[in-house]
């Protein structure tokens, strides 16, 4: 069963687990959320937006297809807020990444670059360990792997995110690290409860095996 985190007439809000697409090639497709869900709840349901695979946390559907518009809307208007842990100890306590996010054909990957479209990430640093930090980071874009790019272009990679140059040493292997650490943790919607997901138990683990102290964070 997929924790369902609020639900309304027209809004259900899950708790996505880690490597688990938000949908699917088709709406039959029994490998990712959007299935199961309508599984779970006996009627169809569409994605609002997309998460990656390997993020827990916070992710929209709703229960006419014409509402999605609506709730696109209202999430670009709305406040997005992740949690990272990344590698090493930014200097930094808030910086503001103002950086364009497109498609570099050379890396054949998504990348920092002048072509790109606006991307805007507000980071703040919540805790501190001997080598690595927990970020809180606002979104105002949603741009593909906005998060894991912009932290890597100013030196703090996502812990397990071995994309986009997340360190693979093997105490971090050996202690369970398998994805990259980014959990969409809050949101603020008009019309909507603030909603929260509590940080997943992978989250809180690999954050303990960092040093790092999330007190005060649900779930941790």
């Amino acid at each position: 069963m997929l924790p369902i985190v609020y639900e309304d007439r027209a809004l259900i809000v899950i708790d996505k687990p880690a490597f688990l697409p938000t949908s699917g090639r088709t709406l039959d497709d029994p490998e990712c959320a959007q299935h199961r869900l309508a599984r779970q709840l006996g009627e169809h349901v569409w994605a609002v937006h997309q998460i990656d695979a390997t993020t827990t946390g916070l992710n929209l559907f709703v229960r006419r297809k014409s509402a999605v518009a609506v709730f696109v809307h209202k999430l670009k208007q709305g406040i997005k807020q992740y949690i990272a842990l990344v590698d090493g100890r930014p200097e930094w306590s808030a910086l503001r990444i103002d950086a364009p996010i497109g498609w570099d054909e050379a890396s054949r990957a998504w990348a920092v670059t002048p072509e790109g479209r606006t991307a805007v990430s507000d980071a703040e640093r919540v805790a501190v360990g001997p080598h690595a930090a927990a970020v809180a980071v606002r979104i105002a874009t949603g741009r593909t792997h906005q998060v894991r790019i912009h932290m890597a272009s100013v030196g703090h990679p996502l812990l397990g995110d071995h994309r986009y140059g997340g360190r693979t040493d093997p105490a971090r292997t050996a202690a369970g690290l398998e994805r990259p650490m980014l959990h969409a943790y809050r949101l603020r919607l008009d019309g909507v409860p603030e909603l929260v997901a509590p940080l997943a138990a992978d989250f809180v683990a690999a954050a303990g095996a960092e040093g790092l102290s999330l007190s005060g964070w649900a779930g941790a």
